[in-house]
C-alpha cells in the first residue's frame, strides 16, 4: 500500500486515480462485501496490485486538454418518400422501371383495378419496364400465368419476383431434407416441393424442417390433413406438431409472410401463414 502511495507522487491529491487508489489500498475486500462466502472474497493484495497497474499506466499516458465538443455533423437525406394521388403526378422520365405490387395495387384477387390497365399501358409505351414484386407463396410461373386472366398483358411484363419463388429456391439449398407443408386445399404442397430435393416428411419426428406455405392443410407424406385456420386464425391444430418442433428446434421457412389477407368476394379478413 505504501508503494502505491509513492507511485501516485506527483498525481494531484484530488485525482480520482489517487482517490480511487488510497481507498482500496486502506479497505480490505472483507470490509467492503463482509456478507460474501469467504472464497468468493478478492484477496486484499490483488486488489492492490491490479490498482497499481492502473495507476502506472494512468500516470504514463499523456495528459491531452479537454477539447470542446464538436458540433453533431449534418445528415443529407438522397431522397424522401412523397405520397401521391396516381402515376400522373410523378415525373416519369426520371425512372427507367416500375416495381407493382399485386393484391390491392393491380387487382383484389379477381380482374385489373378500375384505371389500372390503361396506366399500365401508358407506362410501356413510355418505354418502361415494369416488374411485379409479390409475397405470394406461389412459384414464379404460376404468378405470371395466371396475370393474363386477370387483365395483365403478358408483353407489359419484364420480371416476377415472389417470395414463394425465393422460398423454393431456399428449399432447393436443403436438398435431402424432409419437411412437413402447411398448404392450401387447392394447390399441391408436394407439387410445390417438386424440384427442390425435399420431400414431405411422415411426421415431426421424421422431419428436417417446417414450410408455412398456406393455411388450409398439414401436409405429410401421408397425405393433408384440412384445417380451419384461413377463416378461424385457430393455433390449436398446430400447438402439439409445433411444440415438437421446437423440441427438436427444427427451423421453419415462410412462403407468405402475410398476417391476414382480404377475401376479395367479401371482404372478410383471411388468416395467413405469417400469423
Amino acid at each position: 500500500e505504501g508503494k502505491v502511495l509513492q507511485e501516485l507522487q506527483g498525481t494531484e491529491p484530488t485525482s480520482s486515480v489517487h482517490k480511487l487508489v488510497v481507498a482500496a489500498a486502506n479497505q480490505s475486500c472483507h470490509d467492503r462485501a463482509p456478507h460474501l462466502p469467504h472464497r468468493m472474497r478478492v484477496p486484499r493484495t490483488l486488489v492492490a496490485a491490479t490498482i497499481v497497474g492502473v495507476a502506472r499506466a494512468w500516470m504514463r499516458t499523456p495528459r491531452v486538454p479537454m477539447r470542446a465538443p464538436r458540433a453533431a455533423a449534418t445528415i443529407t437525406r438522397a431522397a424522401t418518400t412523397t405520397i401521391v394521388e396516381g402515376l400522373s403526378e410523378i415525373d416519369l422520365s426520371r425512372y427507367d422501371a416500375i416495381v407493382l405490387d399485386q393484391y390491392g395495387v393491380l387487382h383484389n384477387g379477381g380482374l385489373l383495378l378500375d384505371g389500372c390497365a390503361d396506366a399500365l399501358e401508358r407506362l410501356v409505351a413510355s418505354g418502361k419496364k415494369l416488374v411485379v414484386l409479390s409475397n405470394t407463396s406461389k412459384r414464379r410461373a404460376a404468378l405470371v400465368g395466371e396475370l393474363p386472366g386477370r387483365g395483365f398483358r403478358a408483353e407489359w411484363l419484364t420480371d416476377a419476383i415472389c417470395s414463394g419463388e425465393i422460398c423454393h429456391e431456399a428449399l432447393s439449398a436443403r436438398a435431402g431434407a424432409s419437411a412437413i407443408v402447411f398448404g392450401w386445399t387447392q394447390r399441391s404442397a408436394a407439387e410445390y416441393l417438386d424440384g427442390s430435393g425435399v420431400a414431405l416428411a411422415a411426421s415431426v419426428d421424421d422431419a428436417d424442417l417446417l414450410v408455412g406455405y398456406g393455411p388450409d392443410t398439414i401436409s405429410t407424406s401421408s397425405g393433408d390433413a384440412p384445417i380451419d385456420f384461413r377463416r378461424s386464425g385457430d393455433l390449436a391444430p398446430f400447438k402439439e406438431l409445433f411444440e415438437a418442433a421446437a423440441a427438436k428446434n427444427l427451423p421453419m421457412l415462410c412462403a407468405n409472410p402475410d398476417l391476414v389477407s382480404v377475401d376479395g368476394a367479401d371482404g372478410s379478413l383471411l388468416y395467413m401463414p405469417g400469423k
